[in-house]
């Protein structure tokens, strides 16, 4: 699993462009709702033995925070869990009896995630089997404060009398 800022899936080639991919920080900026991260593109990989080729499996992936807890966005119907589930099918390859079938999936998240300062993961889960190593975890800074300029006492006016 990589995180990227952006990516494109091309799926006769069955690969994915990445854009910045490899990041584990970001910071908050100022987005539709609220302060958010910035887009994120969450690239997985993955390989399944030739058994479970040509036959659905169910591909989930859950935002979580540093205690393993699904973060619950705001929503419609009230807060929501942040979790995307789709179905795969991994066919096999034009190699050798016994290689592994190979797949891909990307999720973008355009503009964004509304998230607080502090450590989070995304996790995979594959027909209901997770492993640690199937995790993308990532740091989210404050946003930057806004510099002040001046100090706040008043000096001579340029133009004003005396000029």
């Amino acid at each position: 699993m990589l995180l990227a800022d952006k990516g494109k899936a091309n799926p006769q080639q069955q690969t994915l462009d990445l854009l910045n991919a490899g990041w584990t920080t970001t910071t908050l900026t100022v987005g539709p709702a609220g302060m958010m991260t910035t887009p994120q593109a969450i690239a997985v990989f993955f390989e399944v033995e030739l058994a479970r080729c040509n036959r659905p499996l169910n591909l989930q992936i859950e935002l979580v925070d540093e205690d393993g807890q699904v973060i619950q966005l705001p929503g419609p119907a009230g807060p929501q869990p942040m979790r995307v589930t789709q179905s795969v099918t991994v066919r096999p390859p034009a190699a050798p009896t016994g290689t592994p079938g190979t797949g891909n999936a990307l999720i973008e998240m355009f503009p964004g995630v509304p998230l607080s300062p502090g450590r989070y993961s995304w996790r995979v889960n594959l027909d209901g089997e997770h492993r640690e190593d199937w995790e993308a975890g990532f740091y989210v800074n404050a946003p930057p404060s806004i510099p002040a300029f001046g100090s706040g006492v008043s000096g001579p006016s340029v133009g004003g009398p005396g000029a």
